[in-house]
């Protein structure tokens, strides 16, 4: 095996265990507090407490309507969201994909760099 096809498969190899790693190590992602200003319905007002975010509403009920006839009940919000870990998260969730276009790189390169003298 020449220079170029070791180091190729050195690469590969290091390429391969970094997604296989990334695939299987739970990661501890940080959200950080935000706060959002926006219009929302009783809907998404129960969904944002469900979710763990405080909602201040900043207005009486408003009625928007739109020109397809159909109109909704609003309250001016304030959400704020707290600072969250979540933990168990793979850093890459798919794999399949990643190692598939590494595999056909990696052959091509191995096939471009192999010998270049005719056998015989």
């Amino acid at each position: 095996m020449n220079k170029k096809r070791r180091i190729l498969t050195i690469v590969a190899l290091a390429l391969f265990s970094a997604i296989i790693l990334f695939h299987y190590v739970r990661w501890t992602v940080i959200t950080w507090p935000w706060t959002e200003m926006r219009d929302v319905t009783t809907d998404d007002i129960s969904i944002e407490r469900i979710q763990g975010n405080k909602v201040t509403i900043l207005s009486d009920r408003f009625k928007r309507d739109y020109p397809s006839g159909y109109s909704l009940w609003l309250y001016k919000a304030k959400i704020e969201g707290p600072l969250r870990f979540d933990v168990g998260r793979p850093a890459i969730k798919d794999i399949r994909m990643p190692l598939f276009v590494l595999a056909v790189f990696y052959a091509g390169l191995f096939f471009i760099l192999g010998e270049q003298n005719a056998r015989n």
